[in-house]
């Protein structure tokens, strides 16, 4: 179920009591609570603490006709939410073929999440992954090695790597000097969470050519968060990747170009009035001017047996292919920041284990 929608007055209930029971049985539908204009007001004082506080995800006024803009356009951004987020895609741009629990295949996934392309994971005896199969013998005139991928293009490729999908999907740096012209562009940002996503909208508005390069996922951490609340702009919220998404086709939009999955091994500063080199596996990116907003990491366990599950059951930080295939197991969270409990005076600051940042 993707929506529940209740009116704010209820005959046998309160609306926070109906909708506390609907978040017990389906807690990943998104849950709406609509109110008649003469109760809009009224019923806000004592409904808006449940929506501040995560209980209900919208509190709109009831459609006052057949085209209510206002009210279909919030519907249709949580559905939208709800679709990225929750749901198997009915169409896929991407097809993995490989087992479960398949490591690098768990990888790409993740990472084709984070990218906001619907894809599906088949194993390599379905009738769907058979014939992939098939189709890469007959083609390739070799055996195929697991995972098998079906690319936007329709084509069959065997990454080793989540570089080599993101090759495949959006090109290498050196693809700026096709002939190794050494092109210079303006501007070069190395990292593509919100700074560098914001760095580069306004660079590529002021005209300037610009390139951003990122080691794995538009969004960073913030891309991995399944719902942020408090960014300006959006009041029922976005998730980290549609927030991702958003900049960077609007960077698109102003001409930037993206390369993701290429990791900067090194900067040479420009020398004798010559660019910037920024150094990566897939090409050097010569500019004029270098940005690097490249965030935080997540500060690691150290514990050898531990580190070798990594993308097998173990995650840092959120991990949205692995949400949906551990639904119904248990889970447990190590870390996390801690909270304020009120009347209390500020704890000092600590480190919370697998959280790279300082929380006060």
């Amino acid at each position: 179920m993707a929506l529940i929608v209740t009116e704010s007055r209820l005959p046998d209930a309160s609306a926070m009591e109906a909708v506390a029971r609907l978040r017990v049985a389906v807690p990943t539908a998104r849950r709406v609570v609509v109110a008649h204009i003469d109760h809009f007001f009224a019923d806000a004082e004592s409904l808006r603490p449940g929506l501040a506080k995560g209980k209900y995800d919208a509190f709109l006024l009831m459609p006052r006709g057949p085209r209510d803009e206002e009210f279909h356009t919030a519907i249709c951004e949580l559905l939208s939410d709800w679709g990225s987020t929750v749901a198997t895609p009915e169409v896929t741009s991407v097809d993995v073929v490989a087992p479960a629990d398949d490591l690098l295949a768990g990888r790409l996934r993740d990472f084709l999440d984070r990218m906001g392309f619907p894809h599906r994971r088949h194993d390599p005896d379905s009738e769907v992954g058979a014939e992939l199969v098939a189709r890469y013998r007959t083609e390739q005139g070799a055996e195929p090695t697991i995972p098998l991928v079906r690319s936007t293009r329709l084509e069959l490729i065997t990454p080793h790597s989540v570089a080599d999908l993101a090759a495949a999907l959006y090109g290498r740096p050196d693809s700026i000097d096709p002939e190794g012209a050494h092109t210079v562009v303006d501007l070069c940002i190395v990292g593509a969470g919100p700074a560098g996503l914001a760095a580069a909208v306004y660079g590529a508005s002021e005209g300037l050519s610009t390139v951003v390069v990122e080691a794995e996922a538009i969004g960073g951490q913030a891309g991995t968060s399944s719902m942020i609340r408090n960014y300006l702009g959006f009041p029922r919220g976005v998730s980290g990747m549609r927030l991702a998404q958003r900049a960077r086709n609007q960077a698109i939009r102003f001409g930037t170009r993206f390369f993701t999955g290429w990791e900067v091994r090194g900067l040479t500063p420009a020398q004798d009035g010559g660019p910037h080199l920024v150094r990566t596996d897939g090409g050097t990116v010569h500019a004029r001017a270098v940005v690097v907003s490249t965030g935080v990491t997540y500060r690691k366990l150290g514990v050898d047996p531990v580190e070798d599950l990594v993308g097998r059951g173990v995650h840092y930080g959120s991990a949205m292919s692995a949400a949906r295939e551990l639904e119904g197991g248990d889970v447990f969270v190590v870390g996390g920041g801690q909270f304020r409990r009120p009347g209390r005076h500020p704890p000092r600051p600590v480190r919370a284990v697998g959280d790279d940042r300082r929380t006060p």
